[in-house]
C-alpha cells in the first residue's frame, strides 16, 4: 500500500499474489523489472533551427531544488 507523502510499506492485510495483474510485477518475474536506463539517451543531435535555452545552475539554487525534489 502507498500513501500520498509516505514511503510504500506492506501490509498482511492483503495478500498482493492473489491481484489479478500480480503477473506483471517485477515481484512475480525478474524479467517484468523496468529499467530506465534504456530508456534515456545522451546522444541529443541538436538541428540547425532548434531553440533551446541556456540556463546556469547556480550552486545555492542546486542544493534548494535538490532539497525541495526529496520531501
Amino acid at each position: 500500500m502507498q500513501l500520498r507523502g509516505e514511503r510504500p510499506f506492506f501490509s498482511s492485510k492483503y495478500d498482493i499474489t492473489k491481484h489479478k495483474n500480480y503477473m506483471l510485477l517485477a515481484d512475480s518475474d525478474k524479467k517484468n523489472i523496468f529499467n530506465v536506463e534504456n530508456h534515456l539517451s545522451t546522444n541529443l543531435k541538436l538541428k540547425s533551427d532548434d531553440v533551446f535555452d541556456v540556463i546556469e545552475i547556480v550552486k545555492k539554487l542546486y542544493r534548494l531544488f535538490f532539497w525541495a525534489n526529496h520531501l
